[in-house]
C-alpha cells in the first residue's frame, strides 16, 4: 500500500519582488562566508502568521473558506527590513532571518486574529511569542558562525526598503522542489474608512 503524505500548509504575508531581489542579493553575498546547508529561494520569501502541518484536501478547503470570511476590515500597513539575526546557539545557528520593522503592531493584530480565526476550526496556537521573520537560510554546517559580522546588515535608513502590506496568502508546500512554495489562495484586505 502506498502511504501519502498530505501537503502542510502555512499563511503568510508575501513579499513584493523589489524586497525579494534585496534579500536575493544579501543571500548571494552571505552564502560565500556562511556555510548554511540550505539556502531559501527568493520565490519563498515570505513572513509567517501561522504553520498548519499537513491537511487533506477536505481541511483545506475548511481553512479557505474561513480565511476568506473571517478576515477583518483591515487597512494596509508598512513594514521594512531591519537587519538580520539568528535563530538557535550563536555559534552554530539554525535559521538565518532578516529582522522586519515598521507597523509591527498591526501585523502581531494580523497574526492574532488569523491564528484565533484557525484555532476555532481545530488548529492549535503556536505557544512560542510570536516573532515575525524572513527566513533566509537554515543549519549552519561549520562550529563557529560570527555572530558579530551581522551588524554589517543592520538597516539604519529604510525608505528603500519598505514595502505596503495589503495581503495575506495560504500556501502550500512541495517538498524537493524549487521554489516549494506554491500560493493557493490570496486574501487581500478591506480598507477601513
Amino acid at each position: 500500500m502506498i502511504k501519502t503524505e498530505h501537503p502542510h500548509i502555512f499563511v503568510a504575508v508575501p513579499l513584493p519582488d523589489e524586497i525579494k531581489s534585496v534579500l536575493s542579493e544579501w543571500s548571494h553575498t552571505l552564502r560565500r562566508q556562511w556555510p548554511f546547508r540550505k539556502w531559501v529561494h527568493p520565490s519563498d520569501y515570505h513572513i509567517t502568521l501561522q504553520f498548519l502541518g499537513a491537511c487533506p484536501p477536505a481541511q483545506v478547503e475548511t481553512v479557505k473558506q474561513h480565511l476568506s470570511q473571517a478576515l477583518p476590515p483591515l487597512p494596509s500597513f508598512t513594514l521594512g527590513l531591519k537587519g538580520l539575526n539568528v535563530f538557535g546557539q550563536r555559534r552554530k545557528p539554525r535559521i538565518l532571518w532578516a529582522d522586519v520593522t515598521g507597523d509591527k503592531h498591526t501585523l502581531a493584530h494580523l497574526q492574532q486574529h488569523v491564528a484565533s480565526t484557525l484555532e476555532r476550526i481545530g488548529f492549535p496556537r503556536e505557544q512560542r511569542p510570536y516573532r515575525p521573520h524572513i527566513t533566509l537560510a537554515k543549519h549552519y554546517r561549520k562550529d563557529h558562525f560570527s555572530f558579530d559580522q551581522l551588524s554589517s546588515y543592520t538597516v539604519t535608513e529604510t525608505k528603500d526598503l519598505e514595502w505596503r502590506v495589503q495581503e495575506i496568502v495560504l500556501y502550500q508546500t512541495h517538498l524537493g522542489r524549487t521554489p516549494m512554495y506554491e500560493p493557493l489562495q490570496t486574501y487581500s484586505f478591506t480598507e477601513t474608512e
